[in-house]
């Protein structure tokens, strides 16, 4: 299945990490986000690093990841 996501669609999984980061790490998923989203997540990766108690390294993996 094909999903276009946003910058705050991947935000919220990585921090609630619940049901939204499952679906957004689902293999039988085709994600299509814009270019640019990738510079506002990483620009936000000390604010998802005081909420989520994870390391920059950590946020960077979930990130590529996706």
């Amino acid at each position: 299945m094909k999903l276009v996501v946003d910058a705050n669609i991947i935000y919220a999984g990585i921090v609630a990490r619940g049901f939204t980061l499952k679906l957004l790490l689902d293999p039988k998923l085709e994600l299509f986000a814009p270019e640019y989203l990738f510079s506002e997540l990483y620009g936000e990766t000390r604010e998802i690093c005081r909420k989520t108690r994870l390391s920059e390294d950590e946020i960077g993996e979930v990130i590529e990841i996706m």
